[in-house]
């Protein structure tokens, strides 16, 4: 494996073949293998562990933020001594090469849209009850018995990040960019200008936004209905949260009109919505 065709291969180099080549990584022992040439490209000083700071130094080629490779530690860091070896790394399978969720398209339907259900058990979906003024915000609802989600719950993430609705149109995007704790989440008209409509899903399954980093998250972990969504900081020692982890459910019947009561000033949005 040589890209840069310098004699070497470099960690980012070695990552990037498990994604273009995953016959390298089919076998068990070779994944072994392979994870263990990881520790030890990961291992700067060779003293055969990995500290906090050896983690995140790599966390880029990992495809992690500094954030998750934090998060990564310590779930690795099973006796709490503030090092992982490598039995401890060789046990991280599903955290350290976990099958890339949008990549794979998450069972996506044909024209890529999905249902986006919390590990809550609720689904994201745009308001259209609402009477708030400026963007329509989205919540998280839950299916109703007959199991058919309504208008607004369906969505795709496009290769530059914006979290599309299918009835409509919009993305969903933050309030501000401001550093305030808790940020409205809301769906507005897409504008590639604006980077607060940017959102990146990572490996374990968080919906961070790619203007402040914060993730999306479901208000108090309520498993209500109609429970309102915003982006929310990280709590390093809680980690990420169900409330906080998302996944792309496929769906490809038609949804139905809300069984909700639709606010006067959105029919008309909704009403073009039906016929799509």
């Amino acid at each position: 494996v040589r890209w840069t065709g310098n004699g070497e291969v470099d960690l980012q180099e070695f990552l990037a073949a498990k994604d273009d080549d995953s016959w390298l990584f089919e076998d068990k022992d070779d994944k072994e293998s392979a994870k263990s040439e990881v520790f030890h490209k990961l291992d700067l000083d060779g003293n055969g562990v990995l500290t906090l700071d050896e983690l995140q130094t790599g966390a880029a080629h990992l495809g992690l933020s500094v954030e998750e490779a934090t998060e990564l530690f310590a779930t690795l860091d099973k006796n709490g001594n503030g090092e992982i070896d490598l039995k401890e790394f060789l046990k991280a399978k599903d955290h350290m090469f976990p099958p890339n969720p949008k990549k794979a398209g998450d069972l996506e339907t044909p024209d890529g849209f999905s249902l986006l259900q919390s590990e809550l058990g609720t689904y994201l979906a745009m308001n259209f009850e609402s009477h708030k003024a400026g963007g329509l915000p989205v919540r998280c609802m839950h299916l109703d018995p007959d199991g058919i989600p309504v208008k607004g719950m369906l969505w795709k993430m496009t290769s530059e990040g914006a979290l599309v609705n299918k009835a409509t149109g919009m993305v969903m995007q933050i309030e501000n960019e401001s550093k305030a704790r808790k940020i409205r989440v809301c769906c507005e008209e897409r504008n590639r200008k604006v980077r607060a409509q940017l959102w990146r899903y990572t490996k374990f399954h968080t919906i961070v936004s790619g203007a402040n980093g914060y993730v999306l998250t479901v208000r108090n972990g309520s498993k209500r209905d109609r429970a309102e969504v915003w982006t929310n900081i990280r709590v390093p020692i809680r980690g990420i949260t169900t409330a906080q982890r998302w996944h792309f459910v496929p769906y490809d019947g038609d949804p139905k009109y809300p069984t909700y009561p639709v606010a006067e000033e959105h029919k008309a949005l909704l009403e073009r919505a039906m016929l799509t």
